[in-house]
């Protein structure tokens, strides 16, 4: 009997120790099975498989929370378990599951992949408490509320509509002002613009405005002093061109824009127009040359050949010049026959015309 009882109290004091490692979670305690004999051993056993038995799935467990705490999801619970255990085993792999999706979500949205929007909005909530999914979903909506708003105002660029903005007000926090200060870089643009555009039309219409005052900054003010200097630069040729014209008329015939004053194209015009009444003042001073000669007796002169509508100058030349030449022979052989006493002679009034005719005329009288 005292043997039985050093049994029981010996098998009671190993089940408390086991009880007592159990609360403290150390599932590694096992009992001391060799202390006993026959079905007492066993007994200890049994208690010792039980241990290991609740130790090994709590143990895969833990160590698959550890890996998931730490973000790595690179192993799930592979073993099979009997009873609550393999639930336990499932419950894990859901959350593993979970976490992979999450991790996967992340990255897709990291590379500005939005696929999985509709995803979420089917899922909705997966129980009452649920915050996370709708938060992803919210997530996904907010970032494709940027994309769309800001595809519209690259869209509306392209096509010209300089006046269209997003509306800030559908976005919330930071994406509020990423819109805000998208449309604010539309306007720090696009007013310059305006500007130029504006200015440029109207150049292009002949009608030059006065220069830009207003203050820009950056690239904005080269643009600005850009156009600034061209209204100086055209400025400078219609002064130049007028007070061309008022010194031709003025029959200052050797005045001329001073080209080297400008650059560029700008440069090729007033060279351009000083070229254009040069050609015309030298025809004309070639034209004068001719007239001097006839208006001293010598038609020996005859006008080089002009081009284009210019040719019309050695028509009226030569004109002037066979009138003035049959003119001469006409009077010199009314001449001859008056001191031969030819005095019936006369000449050909007929073959000439206006006042030129008259004169003949006149000479017969």
């Amino acid at each position: 009997l005292n043997g039985c009882i050093d049994a029981v109290n010996g098998l009671i004091k190993e089940a408390d120790g086991l009880i007592l490692a159990v609360r403290e979670g150390r599932l590694d305690e096992r009992g001391d099975e060799g202390a006993f004999a026959g079905d007492w051993g066993k007994l200890v056993g049994g208690m010792n498989g039980l241990m290991a038995a609740v130790a090994e799935p709590v143990n895969e467990i833990m160590a698959a929370l550890r890996k998931m705490a730490v973000n790595d999801l690179s192993k799930k619970m592979d073993k099979e378990y009997l009873g609550i255990w393999n639930d336990l085993k499932h419950d894990a792999n859901e959350v593993h599951q979970r976490l992979t999706d999450i991790h996967r979500t992340v990255h897709k949205v990291s590379n500005g992949d939005l696929s999985g929007l509709e995803y979420f909005k089917k899922v909705g909530r997966r129980c009452e408490n649920d915050e996370l999914v709708p938060g992803f979903l919210r997530m996904h909506e907010a970032i494709q509320n940027l994309v769309d708003d800001a595809n519209m105002l690259a869209g509306s660029a392209v096509e010209g509509k300089l006046d269209a903005r997003a509306d800030a007000a559908r976005h919330e926090g930071e994406y509020r002002n990423v819109i805000d200060g998208i449309n604010k870089t539309l306007d720090a643009v696009i007013g310059p613009l305006n500007v130029a555009a504006e200015y440029v039309d109207r150049i292009s219409k002949g009608d030059i405005p006065p220069k830009i005052t207003d203050t820009y900054h950056g690239d904005f003010n080269e643009i600005k002093n850009n156009l600034n200097t061209c209204i100086d630069s055209i400025n400078s040729v219609i002064a130049g061109m007028n007070d061309l014209y008022e010194a031709q008329k003025a029959g200052d015939i050797d005045h001329y824009i001073p080209a080297e004053n400008f650059a560029g194209a700008y440069r090729q015009m007033a060279a351009g127009v000083n070229e254009a009444v040069k050609v015309h003042v030298e025809g004309m001073l070639k034209v004068l040359n001719i007239v001097t000669s006839y208006a001293e007796g010598d038609f020996t002169p005859v006008l080089e050949k002009m081009s284009g509508k210019q040719a019309v100058a050695n028509e009226k030349m030569d004109l002037l010049r066979n009138n003035l030449m049959r003119l001469r022979n006409e009077v010199a052989n009314l001449m001859r026959a008056v001191s031969e006493g030819r005095l019936d002679e006369r000449g050909d009034a007929a073959a000439f015309a206006g006042d030129w005719g008259k004169l003949v005329g006149g000479m017969n009288g």
